[in-house]
């Protein structure tokens, strides 16, 4: 049986877009979920909403509902989200503004394919050379007595054998320096707290005015908001200490663009089409940024693949030349 995750995916998505649409019209949970569990075609999602409907029929909170182990098919962004202490209205909000705030990467997946091919293909011909041309060439020169140079010594010391210390070395500190590399540019581009900034614009967005700051309060999950929910949280206990917007985004330390949006979307006349243009600026700058990240990238494979084969092309040249010397000598 052939399992496409991203049919999966999206399958799931719709499942719980309809459950958040369902609740934010006024539908009783329960209602909601055998609702959604009739139209379902993945059995153990089905499966568990209709438990977690029979719980809810027999007294259950909805903390206790979504709570067991056994009814993981939710994912843990919904049952969270569902099982906190609100209206059902209020939940169907929150669930469609999270799903709405998901909606960002805009890239063809084919433009960052591209760059990690070459580079795979690249690097599997080079290591064939590895493996195959120079061993060659080092018999032959050694069979002749050639002295190799010191850039041929560099060369034959990364002769491909996986007992090669000095390959093994090389193998883990180009992982390394690629982790190294991805974590600072993902800090630099901010490309890991500007979805959550989009989530939380798109959910401060799908609730009502007088409801936002509860909203904060439960955003201060990192089940939610993985990098903002530190903040989230600060401002919404600032803002329940009486402060106004401007300051608890100031003594949470929220960035300015975003504090700007938030002070926007919670005193504006305007607020829901401010909380807007904010999700869209957002989701703009991480795909302008992401653009720029695959630009980076496919500048990288370049210089990576010109250094590597232009170095083997060179040591295979000068072997070359080296053995025609000899034999003409």
């Amino acid at each position: 049986m052939n399992f496409n995750f991203i049919d999966i995916f999206n399958q799931k998505s719709e499942i719980m877009f309809t459950l958040a649409k369902l609740l934010e019209g006024g539908k009783p949970m329960v209602e909601a979920l055998e609702s959604v569990a009739f139209s379902c075609r993945d059995a153990r999602f089905r499966d568990a909403a209709m438990q977690i409907a029979d719980r809810l029929k027999n007294g259950n909170s909805a903390e206790e509902a979504f709570s067991s182990q056994t009814l993981f098919a939710f994912p843990a962004y919904s049952r969270y989200i569902l099982s906190c202490p609100a209206t059902d209205v209020f939940k169907g909000r929150m669930l469609s503004g999270w799903l709405s705030g998901q909606i960002v990467f805009s890239i063809p997946p084919a433009n960052i394919f591209y760059p990690v091919q070459t580079l795979g293909v690249g690097m599997i011909t080079a290591l064939s050379t590895l493996m195959f041309v120079l061993p060659q060439f080092r018999e032959i020169m050694q069979g002749m007595r050639i002295e190799p140079t010191p850039f041929l010594k560099i060369l034959f010391m990364f002769e491909i054998s996986l007992l090669n210390p000095l390959f093994l070395a090389l193998v883990a500190l180009s992982a390394g320096t690629l982790f190294i590399l991805m974590t600072v540019v993902k800090r630099v581009m901010m490309l890991r707290e500007i979805p959550d900034q989009i989530v939380l614009l798109s959910i401060l967005e799908a609730v009502e005015a007088k409801d936002r700051a509860k909203a904060l309060a439960i955003l201060g999950n990192k089940t939610l908001l993985p990098c903002e929910n530190t903040r989230a949280k600060a401002v919404a206990q600032s803002l329940m200490a009486g402060k106004n917007i401007a300051e608890a985004c100031a003594a949470a330390q929220v960035p300015v663009r975003l504090s700007w949006f938030l002070a926007l979307g919670m005193e504006s006349e305007n607020s829901s089409e401010m909380l807007a243009q904010g999700k869209e600026f957002f989701k703009n700058l991480f795909n302008t940024r992401m653009e720029l990240l695959v630009s980076f990238m496919e500048v990288g494979v370049v210089l990576i693949l010109g250094t590597v084969f232009g170095s083997m092309i060179y040591g295979v040249f000068e072997m070359m030349s080296l053995i025609l010397q000899r034999s003409i000598a």
